[in-house]
């Protein structure tokens, strides 16, 4: 995987199931801040990666142009904005931070960090 097609894994996140055509069998999502919001820490395996991220789109969340740094052949950094959609349909930005890593197979691992605060408080931030 090169920067642009981690680039065009990311944008695919906002275009449905072509997002888990990106990921590898074994994919797993670490979210380390998850349980202070009553989420899973992780998620193993496409199947019931799809499952949480795929309920997570139908709520309306996208993600913005993505800023990517290479840290290793085979490891990424990624900065970008997630827009979550409230109750009342308004929109609230959030910043999030992932580490990605990937092998020939596709995205083996997404460990995403996201400022627990704001998301805790979405409601009432967008009234």
């Amino acid at each position: 995987m090169t920067t642009e097609g981690l680039r065009t894994a990311l944008a695919d996140f906002n275009n449905g199931d072509a997002f888990f055509d990106h990921l590898a069998d074994d994919v797993t999502v670490e979210f380390p801040y998850g349980p202070t919001l009553g989420l899973p820490a992780r998620i193993d395996g496409k199947p019931a990666v799809r499952r949480h991220l795929a309920a997570v789109q139908a709520g309306g969340l996208t993600v913005g142009e993505p800023t990517i740094e290479q840290v290793t052949p085979s490891r990424y950094l990624a900065e970008y904005t997630g827009t979550y959609r409230t109750s009342n349909g308004a929109a609230v930005d959030v910043p999030l931070v992932a580490i990605i890593d990937h092998d020939a197979t596709g995205i083996h691992r997404i460990r995403e960090y996201w400022d627990t605060y704001l998301l805790a408080t979405l409601a009432t931030r967008a009234q």
